[in-house]
């Protein structure tokens, strides 16, 4: 019996780092990064494949991400061991270097660990606000220990999960990737029991901060993204704001309504990748539910990552 869970679990490891993280999730060929990009996420696929965390200490190990410090769980996941390797979300990232400049308001919607407030704080020398927002406890633990070893200043963490109104909702935990109000796949896999945690609208927790001006949102939120988006168009009309985030919209109508709000705000879009490339249609968006199944995916074709910007 142990064998066989052993074997089941080594296909199931193999599986969710090449097909899901490697070919689906981040939406591009390897051939499409830089050589040595590649060689290092060959690498963070086979150390996780192989299993030779299992061998290291259960435990999160202080490791450096970008110049700053950071607590991680190279057993979780394999978004982690890209972390540990530098390559996660590798083309948003290096995005990031080119945007965030010093005394900007950078908001982190769907914080995870605290990698990319980390990095704004980096990057910004701790010279202006990040505003964090999490609503899985375990992650604000680990937002907090991470804070709490760089010494940042600037770096505020709410949590609560932005959404299009106040009050509650039911919160279902994962590996770190939790839902909002339906399971998903990760969050069953992570057999942690759902919870309620608070809801708010990102605009009123900004005229509560007495903050009128916001230059970047970094976002990605595991299927909210209409309910964040709702309730944060005042904040998304403002002019010099950018977007950044990960599209988890689960079926046609969704897609369209999440389109059509962004072009509503003003907001050009475009595919983050190897160049920026304008998104013209909402049928060029990456689409997470049941209407993607009777299709082949093409994984270079869907646009999970994007960018949207105000003309100048």
């Amino acid at each position: 019996m142990a064998s066989v869970i052993r074997r089941r679990w080594s296909k199931f490891r193999f599986l969710l780092a090449y097909k899901y993280f490697l070919t689906f999730y981040y939406g591009e060929r390897l051939g499409d990064y830089p050589l040595r990009v590649g060689i290092k996420m060959l690498l963070s696929r086979f150390a996780f494949v192989s299993q030779l965390p299992l061998l290291l200490p259960d435990k999160h190990f202080l490791m450096n991400y970008y110049g700053a410090k950071m607590y991680i769980d190279l057993n979780s996941a394999p978004v982690m061991m890209d972390m540990a390797f530098g390559v996660y979300e590798y083309r948003k990232t290096k995005l990031f270097f080119d945007l965030v400049k010093e005394g900007m308001t950078i908001l982190d919607i769907g914080a995870f660990k605290g990698n990319y407030s980390l990095l704004f704080a980096k990057l910004m020398h701790d010279r202006g606000k990040v505003l964090a927002f999490e609503p899985d406890p375990d992650n604000c633990n680990w937002i907090r220990k991470n804070i709490q070893v760089n010494n940042y200043k600037c770096i505020e963490l709410h949590q609560c999960a932005l959404s299009d109104k106040e009050g509650s909702a039911t919160f279902y935990p994962g590996h770190g990737m939790g839902k909002l109000l339906v399971p998903s796949p990760c969050t069953v896999l992570g057999k942690k029991e759902p919870i309620t945690v608070q809801t708010r609208m990102l605009d009123n927790v900004l005229n509560e901060e007495h903050i009128h001006d916001v230059h970047i949102i970094k976002m990605d939120v595991e299927g909210s993204d209409l309910l964040v988006l709702k309730g944060a168009e005042h904040t998304l009309k403002s002019k010099n704001v950018s977007l950044l985030m990960d599209v988890d919209v689960v079926s046609n109508a969704e897609r369209k309504e999440f389109f059509e709000l962004l072009n509503s705000c003003s907001f050009e879009i475009y595919r983050i990748g190897r160049e920026l490339k304008p998104i013209k249609r909402a049928n060029e968006l990456f689409l997470f539910g049941e209407e993607l199944k009777p299709r082949p995916i093409k994984t270079h074709q869907l646009v999970r990552e994007i960018y949207a910007t105000k003309p100048e």
